[in-house]
């Protein structure tokens, strides 16, 4: 994905050089939000997502405050121990590398809402990824342009989609109209 975006990027920088008076902006895809198949099953369970969720919580790896790719944006307190997360969630995790996060829906459950909290922040990170490479690219920062859905914390939008407004205010980048 990052490979391909890259080429299109360069493309477009090339492109804006040679007309500079012609690219307006550019426009991430518009809307983007994680699935959730019949109302039911919800994204994103794969490893890494579970991974990266747990580093999250914890402030390590890529949420490593001094070193991590996104230092600064882990999970505000973190959780310094398994202990501190199971009394804060209601579950009772034996160590970090069991932690599963929830299957089902269940507003206002704190372990529920935690998972939906981070499925957003996932959102995010994703278009902020893509904004970044378009921008290293060369493109301007005022001319990438994010679109998210409003949909307030704890509606049906939100769980469905994790598409909230603050998914598209990305820095650097540009929010849509």
């Amino acid at each position: 994905k990052k490979r391909n975006l890259q080429q299109v990027a360069n493309r477009l920088v090339e492109w804006r050089a040679q007309n500079p008076d012609l690219l307006v902006g550019v426009s991430l895809d518009s809307e983007d939000w994680q699935y959730v198949w019949d109302g039911t099953r919800y994204s994103d369970y794969n490893p890494y997502s579970i991974s990266e969720w747990i580093e999250w919580l914890t402030a390590t790896g890529i949420y490593d405050p001094t070193n991590g790719a996104y230092k600064g944006e882990a999970r505000s307190p973190v959780f310094t121990s398994i202990a501190q997360f199971n009394t804060a969630m209601g579950t009772s995790f034996a160590s970090w590398s069991q932690v599963d996060p929830p299957r089902t829906r269940n507003d206002g459950n704190p372990f529920w809402e935690e998972w939906a909290r981070w499925r957003t922040m996932l959102l995010k990170h994703h278009l902020q990824d893509l904004t970044n490479v378009l921008i290293d690219a060369g493109l301007p920062a005022n001319r990438v342009y994010s679109h998210q859905n409003y949909n307030p914390s704890g509606t049906e939008g939100y769980y469905l989609t994790s598409s909230i407004l603050t998914t598209a205010d990305l820095s650097p980048g540009s929010l849509g109209v």
